[in-house]
């Protein structure tokens, strides 16, 4: 199974709102992640390197 990770800084909307659009396909396991200290979700590079798709969301 593909495994797809939208980032931005704060994990606050933009990458949660991308995650929740593509959330109920079954072909893909989908997460959001933070790149700022104090994130929702922090991303990791354990979860970085789970990923075979990932996508920056840029302020």
């Amino acid at each position: 199974m593909n495994h797809f990770v939208f980032v931005c800084s704060q994990n606050k909307l933009r990458s949660p709102t991308a995650e929740q659009n593509i959330a109920d396909r079954d072909d893909i396991e989908v997460s959001s992640a933070g790149t700022d200290h104090d994130a929702d979700n922090l991303v990791g590079l354990v979860r970085l390197l789970k990923a075979n798709m990932r996508c920056h969301l840029p302020d």
